[in-house]
């Protein structure tokens, strides 16, 4: 049985259409040299199994048992014919080229996985190959946990035998504990150093409504003192300092009073004692060191006490006559 007229693009000559199926040679022969007919090889040995019909179909000159090839004239006709791909594929192409086409490149042939000697035993289209391929049991893996290669149906028993996966595990918990500790340590020492910034910043506000109030004394502080040196009052002085400072003792003229007491200033411990002036606040860090607003010198908070300078000391009182 030869190939159907309607597959080839184009006319086909007749005398490459085979006399018997009337279709076009499909590995044709000759019956040479009792005559120069040629057939299609499939149709001619099925009329040499009959005895009555061992006959040439068109000139009745008995066959030969072995048939030859043909001219390679007849052959070179043949096989330069062009002819649609019998897979539907809609590709065209050579008869002599079908063959490699429909085993190299047709999208529509069924062929064997690339793994079959593995063990694969699925048979898909071309079209699909590249899918299969990314989905087969007998492709490549390599274990994440030790890098051991194998197939991806022997994953699973190489991980449950060797136990690597829990060892994987196991060490990435731990590795997340340290990590985890790692992050709270430098977000504890960023909080710590936000805090003391903010104490520091608290500290300069405070400074500086000092300063701001110790300008606005200063003026009634001249006027008060020529007034009691003139009545032969006690005023209160503070060491190296002339002038007066906040103080809740009986000195406390009215006017000064009023004055200060407009201004907003943190009283502490130290404020709250007769002529003394705040200390410098505490800074949450005990050996940071703090410096006098007065004499420049440097102490600890943890270190602070009267006697730590001279602006500490206290009050002093001299009487006017």
């Amino acid at each position: 049985m030869g190939l159907e007229v309607n597959q080839f693009v184009g006319s086909v000559d007749s005398e490459l259409l085979c006399p018997i199926c009337r279709c076009v040679y499909l590995d044709p022969v000759s019956n040479i040299p009792n005559c120069l007919h040629t057939y299609c090889s499939v149709c001619i040995r099925k009329r040499l199994r009959s005895e009555s019909s061992r006959f040439c179909p068109v000139c009745d000159e008995p066959l030969r048992e072995n048939l030859s090839k043909p001219s390679l004239l007849l052959q070179d006709k043949l096989l330069s014919l062009e002819i649609v791909c019998n897979q539907k594929c809609g590709a065209t192409c050579k008869l002599k080229d079908l063959p490699g086409h429909l085993e190299r490149e047709c999208e529509l042939t069924y062929v064997n996985c690339p793994y079959s000697l593995r063990g694969c035993k699925f048979r898909m289209l071309r079209k699909d190959m590249k899918e299969h391929l990314e989905e087969c049991d007998y492709r490549w893996e390599v274990c994440e946990a030790c890098g051991f290669k194998t197939y991806h149906c022997m994953l699973f028993t190489h991980q449950k035998k060797r136990k690597c996966m829990d060892k994987k595990l196991a060490n990435e918990k731990v590795r997340s504990v340290i990590e985890t500790r790692k992050d709270i340590r430098n977000h504890q020492k960023e909080v710590k150093i936000d805090r003391f910034a903010n104490d520091r910043e608290i500290e300069r506000v405070e400074r500086a409504r000092y300063e701001l109030r110790s300008i606005s004394v200063n003026g009634s502080q001249d006027s008060l003192s020529m007034s009691g040196h003139s009545r032969g009052e006690i005023l209160p002085i503070t060491n190296g300092e002339s002038g007066i400072s906040r103080t809740q003792s009986a000195f406390t003229l009215p006017g000064v009073r009023s004055t200060l007491d407009m201004l907003p200033l943190r009283t502490t411990n130290s404020a709250r004692s007769v002529g003394r002036l705040p200390a410098p606040s505490p800074s949450r860090t005990e050996d940071h060191p703090l410096q006098c607003r007065r004499c420049r010198k440097k102490f600890k908070q943890s270190k602070n006490h009267e006697k730590a300078c001279s602006w500490h000391k206290g009050v002093s009182y001299i009487v006017f006559h």
